[in-house]
């Protein structure tokens, strides 16, 4: 390479830097404060978490859990998934919760007395906390989920009445799951291209026999990922339910 062309290509780098981090500057700061490790003992085991805490909301606010996939922490799916400039846009409290060893527990064990899971209890306990902390709805307490994320998330609102509507992405119903005593929203996400997507249509016949209000979205072009471009779908699919709504 002529030292003409090694000058041109160094330039061309240092003006698409220049660029990158001009445009990371000039974004506006999120209108949220988060806190990237809280801690909250339950039982004997200490448990963390991810909140983000937007500045404007209604009071009380609304509050959503986020549970991540197998694998991910909530560090990571707050950056895969863009939830938290939805929460700071739209006034709720959001909360990510971190799975023991990565993976939230959905076992067929765990069904027959949801109170012996502690995963279950973890929220109960954040939910108790953060209620105590910040004056939130407790009509409007939502679950959503990735994956495995999502299969708790399903588990959560079936053994917990609190939950008034669910969003699962990419993660289908738990195996072995009793219908829930009442019905309650639920929005299925999927990709067209994840294998998961014909046992999440089986999932959302399911629910429709069952007597809940049921949303299933096929999206085209998407596999085993979170869609970005259907947060603002999930929130208005989740804000307008609170438990008066049954």
């Amino acid at each position: 390479m002529s030292v003409q062309a090694k000058w041109i290509l160094t330039a061309a780098l240092v003006l698409v830097t220049a660029i990158t981090v001009g445009a990371v500057l000039l974004r506006p700061p999120l209108p949220a404060d988060i806190h990237p490790v809280e801690q909250i003992a339950v039982d004997d085991t200490v448990r963390e978490y991810r909140l983000v805490v937007p500045h404007q909301s209604s009071k009380p606010m609304p509050i959503v859990f986020a549970f991540h996939g197998t694998g991910d922490t909530p560090e990571s799916m707050a950056g895969y998934s863009g939830l938290d400039r939805l929460a700071a846009k739209n006034g709720f409290l959001l909360v990510y919760p971190a799975a023991r060893g990565s993976m939230w527990a959905t076992t067929d064990g765990d069904l027959d007395d949801p109170d012996k899971n502690q995963d279950v209890r973890f929220v109960d306990r954040l939910l108790k906390e953060l209620t105590n902390r910040h004056n939130i709805d407790r009509r409007r307490v939502y679950a959503v989920g990735m994956s495995n994320g999502a299969s708790f998330a399903q588990l959560l609102a079936t053994v917990r009445s609190e939950i008034a509507a669910v969003v699962a992405h990419s993660g289908g119903r738990t195996r072995g799951l009793f219908p829930a005593e009442r019905g309650y929203p639920v929005m299925l996400i999927v990709g067209q291209d994840d294998p998961r997507l014909p046992a999440m249509r089986s999932d959302a016949a399911q629910y429709r026999s069952e007597g809940h209000d049921v949303l299933f979205a096929a999206i085209p072009q998407l596999g085993h990922e979170w869609s970005k471009g259907h947060n603002a779908a999930m929130w208005e699919f989740l804000s307008r339910v609170s438990l008066e709504y049954r």
